[in-house]
């Protein structure tokens, strides 16, 4: 155990250790090295300036800033998958609160929106604003799947 003792530490340290220690008790040795203080411990003061102050005196900017970051497609990728699960969910919800309030069915409904007689240009963006979340989150996540098999 000696011999254990004896590789902390520096070498002058070593040194040091080994000779206090070589014809005393192993207790008393556990006893010396251990009960002396290792550190001086001092009281903090604080400054008078705040994080903030000081930060803003430095021309630093707030941590982590944006602006050192380089946009990434993985970033990019996972960001919308997330936005397009949420887009989902809220359809999910929406559909089915709508199916247990809406007095009428579906066709009713369909009748009406056709009654408005919109532009073809709304029916393809309102379309559009439906389908790509579901057309998204489905091919982003066989590509997830598809990296999972390490290939």
């Amino acid at each position: 155990m000696l011999r254990y003792l004896c590789r902390l530490g520096s070498t002058t340290t070593r040194s040091r250790i080994c000779t206090k220690l070589e014809n005393k008790p192993f207790k008393i040795q556990c006893i010396e090295l251990c009960s002396k203080p290792k550190m001086n411990i001092v009281q903090f003061t604080p400054t008078s300036e705040s994080f903030q102050i000081k930060n803003e005196r430095r021309n630093r900017p707030m941590s982590p800033h944006l602006t050192i970051y380089a946009v990434q497609i993985t970033s990019v990728c996972s960001i919308t998958h997330r936005l397009t699960g949420a887009a989902l969910a809220g359809y999910w919800i929406a559909m089915s609160l709508a199916a247990l309030v809406l007095p009428n069915d579906l066709s009713n409904y369909i009748a009406m929106i056709e009654g408005l007689n919109l532009p073809s240009v709304v029916f393809i963006l309102l379309k559009f604003i439906i389908a790509f979340p579901y057309g998204y989150h489905l091919s982003n996540g066989v590509r997830h799947l598809y990296w999972d098999t390490g290939r």
